[in-house]
């Protein structure tokens, strides 16, 4: 009489199960993290959060729907085959569950080594043979091979006759996969038999060795297994099942390519379905090669970015579309796949509820693993997430509503800003998205300049007061921390009229004599561009100067009377600096924003020592001391933006009560006549969205 499991060593079990699942699950999560947020450049990443914000639900819900009758019609191939093979079937609801699991662990590690899984969880799991489970798998491979060509061949032809590169590509993919299936099929069905014969003949009836002995044993049973298979007659029912697989596979991910394109690339959604097959074959196809690779992360996208660049699209729009596609692909079968293994385990256990008398249920080794299995996983994840949170927001604020002024605090205005003439230029997202606003002074009547469907920021006033630069995003949002995706764009005040002054560039600064815009470009130049000519010259790039690459200089500021740039350095050397163009570095404290003074005496920067955290000091850039120059009382004491007017008596800024982050925090605008007691600052805007990077013209 065998004895029955106690309920300590199935508890046992099952923690082991769940940590090593859910340890897996950090370390997948984690790497999905780092795809977006460490593996693509600036402007690759802000299209690759775009496309991941916007894709369709229904889209994604069919994906889900198709990858579910896929796993269904595979379930029941695979019931079919170990029926043939000889073996007892192990019912629907098992195989299903084993088919889960299979699809999600066959891209796992590459050449398709996670089919693997299905052989031991069969084989282990539902007393499948070894030779049943191996001579179902080989024949489903050869018949998906084989539903494949038809597929292709329907694509081609439409391909061909309109002309489009996807048709002579189709041709190629097609040849090959003819000649993958014709050899699988000669090395399954004939191949395998004449190899144990010969095998026979070379080692005799009774090899000594054991080894030998025993791969020869099973490649005969192999052998009789596919033979056995082959005498059923039933290669029409597995080409149909075989064709109603690959018809769901490319069904879903079809919807969930439209899903993903449709509001992110239009243009990629619009084309014809035989160039979808051909780019979601040539990322299939790259997945699968023998290059070391996790889920097939990089490989995929490689194929599948490769086909989309030969029907004409630029390389990050494909890789863009394709990575998204992968990522949420791999999210529904991993989720899919993670509920089949769970279910699996249990029925498992069940099966197998009698076993020998209970032994240990877990080796110390084996929890030791598991929980460094655990630690790793969550360790690799809270990384990758602190990194992706140094990016900012995934999405902009809400647009807030406007807060009531009492006549006090009119009253108290008014008395600051006196006869003061000129305007105030910043960026709100009060209307939605972040544009940039002006507010007249005196009066402070408020108008909206600009109206772009795409984020914009950083406005910055021309010594003359006419025209405007700031920052416009090259998608509809992506946080202000990203410096990569935002070109410099130019306005005039009189005209309403703008014209794009510098491509790939961000936080654009005007020089004390108007002539030049000086921008930070790919994260780690900063260029100077002639606003009449439009001719850029590169004044610091860290090329040859022993920094690193990916070294980004924030908010550059430049003197002309001083030939000097004064700029936040992040990266392994944090800090707000000068550069002199000699190549005289000065690097000074470890805050943010610096900026050279309109008369280049001073410079002005933001540092932690304040009521709230931040607080605005001076500099002297000869000696390099510092002093403490604004620290507001009250509620809004956590300053930000600070910027000197050209007359260098008034000073515009940010602050908040709550909160940090430059774009999402409910910052206000605040103006001070310099020399006032802090408290004196006036507050401008009264308003709970976002309000950032002001800059401020006195006449």
């Amino acid at each position: 009489m065998k004895a029955l499991p106690d309920s300590k060593m199935l508890t046992g079990k099952w923690a082991l199960r769940i940590g090593i699942s859910i340890g897996v699950s950090l370390l997948i999560i984690g790497f999905m993290i780092r795809t977006v947020s460490a593996g693509l450049s600036g402007e690759e990443r802000a299209q690759m959060l775009d496309a991941l914000k916007t894709v369709s639900l229904l889209g994604l819900a069919a994906y889900v729907v198709t990858s579910l009758l896929q796993a269904f019609v595979r379930a029941v191939r695979f019931r079919v085959l170990i029926s043939s093979a000889g073996d007892d079937d192990p019912g629907m609801f098992h195989t299903l569950l084993v088919t889960l699991v299979r699809n999600m662990t066959v891209d796992m590690l590459p050449s398709r080594a996670g089919e693997l899984s299905y052989i031991a969880m069969m084989n282990r799991g539902h007393r499948v043979s070894g030779e049943a489970c191996v001579s179902s798998l080989s024949i489903s491979f050869l018949f998906d091979l084989i539903a494949l060509l038809f597929i292709l061949a329907a694509a081609t032809v439409p391909g061909v006759i309109s002309g489009a590169q996807s048709g002579k590509g189709l041709i190629g993919v097609l040849a090959v996969v003819f000649l993958a299936a014709a050899v699988g099929s000669v090395l399954i069905f004939s191949g395998l038999g004449f190899c144990c014969r010969i095998a026979r003949r070379m080692f005799g009836e009774s090899p000594r060795a054991r080894l030998i002995a025993g791969t020869l044993s099973f490649l005969e049973k192999l052998n009789d297994a596919v033979t056995s298979t082959r005498r059923q007659g039933i290669a029409l029912k597995l080409l149909g099942l075989s064709l109603g697989v690959r018809l769901a596979k490319y069904a879903g991910l079809y919807a969930l390519f439209l899903a993903v394109t449709s509001r992110a690339f239009p243009q990629l959604a619009a084309e014809p379905v035989w160039n979808v097959i051909f780019a979601l074959v040539g990322a299939e196809a790259a997945g699968s090669l023998p290059v070391p690779s996790f889920m097939s992360f990089g490989t995929y996208e490689a194929g599948g970015t490769l086909a989309l660049t030969v029907l004409g699209y630029s390389a990050a729009m494909s890789l863009v579309t394709v990575g998204v596609v992968h990522i949420y692909s791999q999210l529904v079968d991993y989720t899919l796949g993670g509920i089949g293994f769970l279910l699996f385990s249990a029925t498992v256990e069940r099966k197998t509820s009698e076993v020998e008398a209970p032994q240990r249920s877990t080796r110390p080794l084996v929890w030791a693993c598991v929980l460094g299995l655990l630690l790793l996983g969550l360790a690799f994840a809270a990384v990758q997430v602190r990194k992706a949170k140094k990016l900012g927001s995934l999405k902009p604020p809400e647009s807030g509503e406007e807060v009531n002024v009492t006549a006090e605090e009119k009253r108290a205005a008014a008395a600051v800003i006196g006869g003061t003439r000129g305007f105030v230029a910043w960026s709100s997202n009060r209307n939605g998205n972040h544009d940039i606003y002006m507010m007249d002074l005196p009066s402070r009547k408020i108008r909206r300049l600009t109206t772009h469907e795409n984020a914009e920021y950083f406005a910055r006033i021309s010594p003359d007061g006419k025209r405007l630069v700031f920052s416009r995003c090259h998608v509809k949002w992506s946080s202000q921390r990203d410096p990569m995706p935002w070109s410099v764009v130019l306005y005039d005040l009189e005209t309403g009229k703008e014209r794009e002054l510098a491509a790939r560039g961000n936080t654009p600064t005007w020089t004390e004599d108007g002539k030049y815009v000086v921008f930070q470009r790919d994260g780690s130049q900063v260029v100077s561009v002639n606003v009449e000519t439009g001719q850029e010259e590169v004044l610091f790039s860290p090329s040859g100067t022993g920094y690193s690459e990916k070294m980004i200089m924030q908010t550059p500021s430049y003197s002309v009377a001083k030939k000097a740039l004064a700029v936040t350095m992040r990266g392994a050397d944090r800090a707000v600096s000068v550069w002199n163009m000699d190549g005289e570095i000065r690097k000074y404290f470890g805050g943010c924003q610096i900026t050279w003074a309109p008369d280049s005496a001073y410079l002005y920067y933001v540092d932690k020592g304040g009521r709230m955290q931040n607080v605005i000091y001076k500099i002297d850039p000869e000696s390099g001391t510092r002093t403490k120059w604004l620290d507001m009382p009250g509620d809004y004491s956590h300053e930000y933006f600070p910027r000197v007017s050209g007359s260098g008596d008034t000073l515009v800024f940010g602050a908040c009560a709550t909160g940090h982050e430059h774009d999402t925090a409910d910052y206000e605008i605040f103006l001070w006549k310099i020399g006032d007691p802090p408290g004196k600052a006036v507050r401008l805007t009264h308003h709970t969205g976002n309000d950032c990077w002001p800059d401020v013209f006195v006449r």
